[in-house]
């Protein structure tokens, strides 16, 4: 009992680092966004979503091993096999930028912005190993305040390079920084190695299940906001980017935040329930979710483009305008978000790969109907908007009928 209370008490100190780190992002947005033109929050959206997903492949998905490894010098290995790949993703996305530059030459493609990526890839790849090292000797507050602490340096460094007339590269410095920062700090309470990538070829093969398993449900995951970034880009403009990215982004901190809370909670009970009281349950918690959100996200829904225009300044009228519908969208995927975790619970992980896919083919549809209608941004804000509630609700429904399979 004293073992399960210790535990629960790190993985609530991890989440209240985590929440502190989002509330902090949250509340700084209105201080960014008069520093910040729209343009250069488009230029950061590229860069960010490149990074993050390019990052997150990285590693081959081996982070997920070292919490499970049989012994510390297995999980050694592993720590080191992902440094070696992060720092070659790092070095092959780099060069990838300089190549696309030599093909389409862009403001946003700049050596420095090239080089920044680069960086961020190889930071982005290695810090989820560190982190997987620290949770395998459960030191959760370390997780929980390295969270709080690169949020902090990220939006200081943010706004100081904003107010000496910073650009994106501000930005995304900014962001780099608090990598940089987070590789450090965690480097602290885990080993470093290197061993010689000769040796790491038979780790590489002996957790080659990992890789299997997670990377294409990884991609798809993180292949979405991606391409929504680069339609947005390539269709619009960089500013008309960095609107619709202000508004995704102020939109989808509070749903991580209370979906995953929720979600937490929500699957510690479901598991504890008896079988046959588990779809009442999901029902119950999926109506009362959804009657406590549903009035907010209407009254948002209505006044959000003079709420925009009033914290964030006049020139993100329009960032409203889109966040408006996004609502409608967030409101679903924060419904998924929260009972989404009884399918992984219920062993049902194909499930998860079938809605991030399907995720994936309904932007793809929003933007192919876009081309072909000549739709302007908030029409096409609406398609997506449609399409991701779409998934977002597919998702709920097959989590009823894994759980009305269980009842029988």
């Amino acid at each position: 009992m004293n073992v399960n209370r210790s535990f629960k008490r790190k993985v609530i100190e991890l989440m209240a680092g985590s929440a502190s780190a989002q509330i902090l992002s949250v509340l700084t947005i209105p201080i960014l966004s008069r520093l910040y033109d729209p343009e250069s929050f488009g230029i950061f959206a590229l860069y960010y979503t490149t990074s993050a997903m390019i990052g997150t492949l990285a590693n081959f998905r081996y982070d997920l091993a070292i919490v499970i490894a049989d012994t510390e010098a297995e999980g050694k290995k592993l720590l080191s096999l992902c440094l070696y790949l992060s720092l070659l993703f790092g070095v092959l996305t780099t060069l990838a930028g300089f190549s696309l530059t030599l093909i389409i030459p862009s403001p946003e493609l700049s050596a420095s912005n090239i080089l920044l990526t680069g960086l961020s890839v190889v930071a982005c790849g290695y810090i989820p190993a560190l982190g997987a090292w620290v949770s395998r000797d459960q030191k959760f507050q370390v997780l929980g305040l390295r969270n709080l602490i690169e949020r902090g340096l990220v939006v200081a460094i943010g706004i100081a390079l904003g107010l000496l007339g910073a650009h994106a590269t501000g930005l995304i410095l900014a962001n780099l920084l608090g990598l940089i920062f987070s590789l450090f700090y965690l480097s602290r309470h885990a080993p470093w190695v290197f061993d010689p990538p000769k040796i790491l070829f038979h780790t590489f093969k002996q957790y080659s299940r990992f890789p299997r398993n997670s990377l294409p449900s990884t991609a798809l995951s993180t292949g979405s906001p991606l391409l929504l970034s680069f339609f947005m880009k390539t269709h619009f403009s960089t500013a008309l980017l960095g609107q619709f990215s202000l508004a995704n982004r102020l939109l989808d901190g509070p749903v991580v935040l209370v979906g995953h809370a929720f979600g937490m909670v929500y699957l510690q009970h479901i598991t504890k329930t008896d079988i046959s009281h588990r779809k009442t349950m999901f029902l119950k918690s999926l109506s009362t979710l959804g009657l406590v959100t549903a009035p907010a996200v209407i009254v948002f829904a209505f006044v959000a483009p003079q709420l925009f225009e009033l914290v964030f300044g006049k020139e993100w009228y329009d960032s409203g305008i889109i966040a408006r519908w996004l609502a409608i969208a967030t409101f679903f995927r924060l419904l998924y978000m929260a009972h989404g975790p009884i399918l992984i619970a219920a062993g049902k992980n194909s499930i998860e790969f079938f809605i991030s896919a399907l995720t994936l083919i309904m932007f793809c549809l929003a933007f192919l109907a876009s081309v072909m209608l000549h739709l302007n941004l908030e029409w096409t804000t609406i398609s997506v908007s449609l399409c991701s509630s779409i998934a977002s609700l597919t998702g709920l429904l097959m989590v009823y009928q894994v759980l009305n399979k269980e009842s029988r």
